[in-house]
């Protein structure tokens, strides 16, 4: 039998998000993680979202070479992030904090906030404000 790495078209909770990730999962797609939690100084470098809607706190962790694609974002906190060489495609980001996140390489396209679209330089405004 084939191992899944896959996980698409579900609703879970943090904790089936977590269990999700110690078994190795790097690709969600069409996944609501219902419950918000905290997932801080974790490497989850190279990992893929597509159309998924998160509301958690991944302070300090690792993102190089994640994808973000088509994702509702708002109100993750990836303060103090390394996210080298991720992308953020058509993302909704309201109210995310990326302070003091690190960008160097980063793909940032098609993403808004409150319905206004985003530029770099509204990301490096962000990264330095916090908002």
């Amino acid at each position: 039998m084939e191992e899944v790495r896959l996980i698409q078209d579900q609703e879970i909770t943090f904790n089936r998000f977590i269990s999700y990730l110690s078994n190795g999962i790097k690709h969600f797609r069409n996944v609501e993680v219902l419950t918000d939690g905290k997932l801080r100084n974790q490497d989850l470098s190279g990992i893929t979202f597509e159309a998924c809607y998160l509301a958690l706190d991944f302070t300090g962790s690792k993102f190089i070479g994640s994808r973000f694609f088509d994702c509702n974002l708002k109100t993750c906190i990836f303060e103090e992030a390394d996210m080298k060489d991720a992308q953020f495609i058509n993302c909704a980001l309201c109210s995310v904090n990326f302070k003091n996140a690190l960008v160097e390489g980063i793909v940032f396209e098609g993403n808004s906030f409150h319905a206004t679209q985003l530029s770099i330089k509204d990301l490096d405004r962000m990264i330095k404000d916090g908002v």
